[in-house]
């Protein structure tokens, strides 16, 4: 990822320097405006997650937050975002990718379970509009995959849904990361730069979890232990991974 010539006003710059210092350096602007783009490379391992901030009410109770977790149909969203990638995604259970070191078979995570679904989102009581916030100017795979999601929330919990972009991808990785938003959909890319590469559970837990028994399994590079937990605290919820 190249960001040396990429112009950056103000304040997107210090956003840029607080992304770099958190180890999210794979999910920055390759190019900017007016640069011509890259060839087309190989496929770079993906996963797009939904994370929520465990501070700001309804999700900071653990059933509101495994309510969503049981309710997207993986499948369904990896269906949907097929025909705008090179190789069809397919749906995650884990944090770590299937292509990379460290992969757990075995890691408890979360499958469709819609009755299970409705269930626990009756037990949390949330009667109003669950809200994600997402990247603004982002490709058609981005967009169907946030649909696809935002779909499959609304017909198994009957509830109300929406989309809330910002102006760039990095302001959205800036404040999913410093947890003054409820809910958010990110995209974690593998790259060399990110701490704790090759692990994805200890680069999205330095970057976008604020968990102290998280952050703390994190910092000591115990990956597997902070995969687990984050998936049992329903903080990280995996959707598809490509």
């Amino acid at each position: 990822c190249v960001i040396e010539r990429t112009r950056v006003r103000p304040p997107a710059r210090a956003v840029l320097l607080v992304l770099l210092a958190l180890g999210a350096a794979a999910l920055l602007p390759v190019h900017s405006r007016g640069q011509t783009p890259p060839a087309v490379a190989p496929a770079v391992p993906t996963l797009r997650v939904l994370g929520f901030s465990p501070q700001r009410a309804p999700w900071n109770e653990l059933v509101c937050r495994q309510a969503v977790a049981y309710a997207i149909d993986r499948e369904t969203v990896a269906q949907a975002v097929a025909p705008y990638l090179p190789q069809r995604p397919q749906p995650a259970k884990g944090i770590q990718h299937p292509a990379l070191p460290g992969f757990n078979a075995s890691v408890q995570g979360y499958s469709y379970e819609p009755a299970r679904a409705k269930h626990l989102f009756a037990e949390c009581g949330f009667s109003g509009t669950i809200r994600l916030l997402v990247g603004g100017g982002v490709a058609r795979s981005v967009t169907a995959h946030d649909d696809a999601v935002v779909a499959s929330m609304r017909s198994t919990l009957s509830t109300r849904v929406e989309l809330e972009r910002v102006a760039s991808y990095e302001m959205l990785l800036f404040t999913a990361g410093t947890g003054t938003v409820p809910a958010w959909i990110v995209a974690w890319v593998s790259d060399q730069r990110n701490f704790g590469y090759p692990s994805f559970a200890l680069g999205i837990g330095r970057a976008l979890v604020g968990d102290p028994e998280v952050r703390t399994l994190v910092e000591r590079g115990d990956a597997r232990r902070a995969e687990e937990l984050m998936l049992r605290k329903a903080l990280v919820i995996p959707i598809v991974a490509h």
